[in-house]
C-alpha cells in the first residue's frame, strides 16, 4: 500500500448476494449517501443444485431486479456467477480486488448506519501502515455488555461490513501447511487459538484447510488473526444493522443471542463517545473480552473438549445441511488433528 492510499476514495466495495434484494439496495444506498464515488462490485451467486422452484424463481427475480436497478450506474458492477459457489463466492470476490487495494467487504444483509464513513476514514488513515492492524469493522459485540467511551482494538472481529487490506495476514489464501505446523508445535499459540475461536470457528478453520470443497473467508480471517496476534478496530457501538440474524438466510439461523451481541444503539441518543478518537488498545488476545462475555478461557475450554467427542457427527450433519460432501477419510484426519491440537 502506498502513502497515497490513505483515504476511502482508494477502496473498493465488494458485496456477495444470493436473493436478498431489498436489504442489498438499502445497504448500497447507505454507502452511496456517504461515499458516492466508490466502485461497488456485486457478486451474485447462482441457485443451489436441487433448489425448489420457488427458490429458483426468487434467485432469478433477484438478478432481474439488480439489472433493472443498476443498468445506468457508472460505478456499480454486477458479476453473475454461472454456478453456485456458496462460501467460495466471498473468497473469490475479495480475491479479485484485495491485491489492488483495500476492500470494504459487505454482505447483502448488512446496512451501514449514518456516520460509518467518518469512523472508517479516521481509523484507516491512522492505522493502515500498522502491521498489527488488519481490519476495521462496523460491528462491536462488546457494546451491549461493556460500555465504551470510544473505539477499541481487539483480536477477533467480524468479517462482514469490514474494511480489510493486505497486511502480514494473507486474507484470502487457503490456510497453509506451515501455519498449521506452527500451531501444532507451539503450546502458547494453541492456547490462544482455542481461547479466541469458538468450537465452530476452529472446526470450520480446520475444514477449510483440509477439504477443497469448503472455502470460508471468515474462517481463514479469524484463524489467522488468532494465529498471528493481529487485531482489528471496532467502534464504540455497532454501526450497522444485520438483517441476516432474523433467520431468513440459508446460513443464518434465528438467534436472539447474536442479535443482542450486535445490538445497535442510536447514535443520536449517545453523547459519551467519539467515532474519531484514537482507539483504546483494549486487548491483544481477547481473554478480557471473553471474561466480559462470561466465556473466559477456563469456561470455554470444556465446551471445546466436549465438542471433540461428537465432532465427526457434528461436521457431517452441518455439511449435509449445506449439500456439501466430505469423505470419511477427511473426517477421520480432521478429528484426529482436532484432538491433538487441544490435548
Amino acid at each position: 500500500m502506498t502513502a497515497a492510499q490513505t483515504s476511502l476514495t482508494d477502496i473498493t466495495v465488494v458485496y456477495t448476494t444470493y436473493k436478498r434484494t431489498q436489504s442489498l439496495l438499502d445497504s448500497i444506498n447507505a454507502i452511496q449517501r456517504e461515499l458516492p464515488d466508490l466502485p461497488i462490485y456485486i457478486y451474485a451467486d447462482q441457485c443451489r443444485n436441487g433448489a425448489s422452484f420457488a427458490e429458483q424463481e426468487a434467485v432469478r427475480k433477484h438478478r432481474d431486479d439488480l439489472r433493472l436497478s443498476f443498468c445506468n450506474s457508472q460505478n456499480i458492477f454486477l458479476v453473475f456467477r454461472s454456478s453456485n459457489l456458496g462460501m467460495r463466492n466471498a473468497v473469490l470476490a475479495v480475491q479479485d480486488h484485495i491485491t489492488k487495494g483495500p476492500v470494504f467487504f459487505v454482505e447483502d444483509d448488512v446496512v451501514p448506519l449514518s456516520g460509518f464513513s467518518e469512523f472508517l476514514a479516521f481509523n484507516f488513515k491512522l492505522h493502515f501502515r500498522d502491521p498489527s492492524i488488519t481490519s476495521i469493522c462496523l460491528f462491536n459485540p462488546l457494546a451491549s455488555r461493556l460500555p465504551l467511551s470510544r473505539s477499541c482494538t481487539i483480536t477477533r472481529t467480524s468479517m462482514y461490513a469490514t474494511l480489510i487490506w493486505n497486511n502480514k495476514i494473507p486474507v484470502v489464501s487457503r490456510l497453509r501447511y506451515n501455519e498449521i505446523k506452527l500451531v501444532k508445535s507451539d503450546k502458547a499459540i494453541q492456547r490462544r487459538i482455542v481461547s479466541l475461536l469458538s468450537p465452530e470457528g476452529l472446526n470450520f478453520s480446520l475444514l477449510d484447510y483440509c477439504c477443497r470443497s469448503f472455502n470460508a473467508l471468515d474462517c481463514r480471517f479469524t484463524f489467522r488473526q488468532a494465529l498471528y496476534g493481529t487485531r482489528g478496530i471496532v467502534p464504540p457501538v455497532s454501526l450497522a444493522h444485520n438483517f441476516g440474524l432474523s433467520g431468513d438466510g440459508f446460513n443464518c439461523p434465528d438467534s436472539e443471542h447474536l442479535r443482542s451481541l450486535f445490538s445497535v444503539t442510536s447514535l443520536n441518543s449517545m453523547h459519551s463517545f467519539s467515532l474519531t478518537s484514537t482507539p483504546i488498545d483494549y486487548s491483544y488476545d481477547l481473554d478480557c473480552l471473553a471474561g466480559h462475555l462470561s466465556l473466559s478461557s477456563s469456561k470455554a475450554l470444556p465446551r471445546i473438549y466436549d465438542c471433540s467427542d461428537v465432532w465427526s457427527e457434528y461436521v457431517q450433519k452441518h455439511l449435509r445441511s449445506r449439500r456439501a460432501y466430505i469423505s470419511s477419510k477427511v473426517i477421520a484426519t480432521l478429528k484426529s488433528y482436532f484432538k491433538r491440537l487441544i490435548t
